[in-house]
């Protein structure tokens, strides 16, 4: 009996590798501006959403340490400031279709993210551990050509058809070779921080077993 339930408990363990889909999902930074400026009632604070992520999330919830985790996100899908999600954020002040040109310019520029040079964020992981739902995901986040560790807090949930991972974490200007933007001589700017915002939503292969779930096997004759 042992002999026949060991495979059984083998299958159960395998994780699933699911396929981020990007329509179901929401990945966006917070970039926020420097209150102590003299000029910071002129600035905003801003939202960018991740608007065309791909890449696979492979995930056992038997066996968190099994993840692997590989994103990708082509830099001029960065959608800046839409308003709904402005008003999600908590950010009430209304801007104009040319205010985020404007913005969208600064970022992508030679000075912030570079996009001509370096076309594609990246991050990937293979360190994950906790259990109950709760688990601390590592990482490296790559920006700008530059590569930094990150540690994620997420929620997870997977039923073998469909795995989804919300929470964020916290990372700075600096760790991606980039200082803040910046105007009039610093009397307008942002703060180092940023803040990464996560609901991902993956989905797994057709015929891809629920966790936990050998499947139906005939029994010996």
């Amino acid at each position: 009996m042992i002999a026949l339930l060991l495979p059984l408990a083998a299958l159960a363990a395998q994780p699933v590798t699911y396929t981020v889909d990007p329509a179901q999902g929401l990945v966006y930074v917070v970039v926020r501006k420097d209150d102590s400026t003299v000029l910071a009632g002129l600035s905003h604070d801003h939202v960018i959403r991740a608007g065309d992520l791909s890449g696979t999330v492979t995930w056992s919830p038997e066996d968190p340490s099994a993840c692997r985790v590989d994103l990708s996100l082509p830099v001029a899908s960065l959608e800046v400031d839409p308003q709904w999600l402005r008003d999600r954020a908590g950010f009430s002040q209304r801007l104009k279709d040319g205010d985020r040109d404007t913005i969208r310019r600064h970022m992508l520029d030679e000075g912030q993210l570079f996009a001509a040079a370096h076309p594609t964020i990246r991050f990937t992981a293979s360190r994950c551990a906790g259990g109950a739902g709760a688990f601390v995901v590592e990482g490296e986040l790559r920006i700008r050509g530059q590569a930094a560790s990150v540690r994620a807090d997420m929620v997870v949930r997977a039923d073998g058809q469909q795995l989804r991972a919300t929470g964020g974490f916290d990372a700075s200007h600096a760790a991606f070779g980039m200082r803040p933007f910046q105007a009039a001589m610093g009397a307008l700017k942002n703060q180092e921080g940023l803040r990464f915002e996560v609901d991902l939503v993956a989905t797994a292969p057709a015929g891809a077993p629920a966790p936990g779930d050998a499947g139906e096997q005939a029994p010996p004759p």
